[in-house]
């Protein structure tokens, strides 16, 4: 049983509010932010074309 390989950037994606936001997990670089993630992704396809994205969005409390 092999384990499948992800091909692409992973993200830590975070909820903030109403917002989500999306860094790249090796070095928290900002990539993206959007009100789902549809957008998000498109928005990070728009900054970084053809580079592919996978990541899960995180679903710790944030505190203002």
């Amino acid at each position: 049983d092999e384990k499948q390989k992800v091909d692409g950037t992973e993200l830590n994606i975070e909820r903030h509010g109403d917002e989500l936001y999306a860094f790249i997990k090796d070095t928290d670089q900002f990539v993206a932010q959007g009100k789902t993630l549809p957008d998000l992704l498109e928005q990070a396809q728009k900054r970084f074309p053809g580079r592919k994205f996978f990541g899960f969005i995180s679903h710790a409390i944030s505190f203002t």
